[in-house]
């Protein structure tokens, strides 16, 4: 549960950065971690599935920021 809620919130920082709405950020998820829309629900992901989540909205907005420096 602790994983998912911290996923959510990674996510959501995301979206709020590049003023993307839920479902376009959904969708980036989506394609990032090449899954199909029905499994890209991070209330049912694993904790591996989380951090994968976690990882990749930390490393996309570490990308953005560095380049907005």
């Amino acid at each position: 549960r602790h994983k998912r809620i911290m996923a959510h919130k990674a996510l959501s920082a995301f979206q709020k950065y590049r003023g993307m709405d839920k479902w376009a950020a959904y969708l980036w998820l989506q394609i990032n971690l090449d899954l199909g829309s029905e499994q890209t629900h991070i209330g049912m992901f694993s904790e591996e599935m989380c951090e994968r989540v976690i990882s990749l909205c930390r490393k996309a907005l570490e990308s953005e920021t560095s380049r907005a420096a």
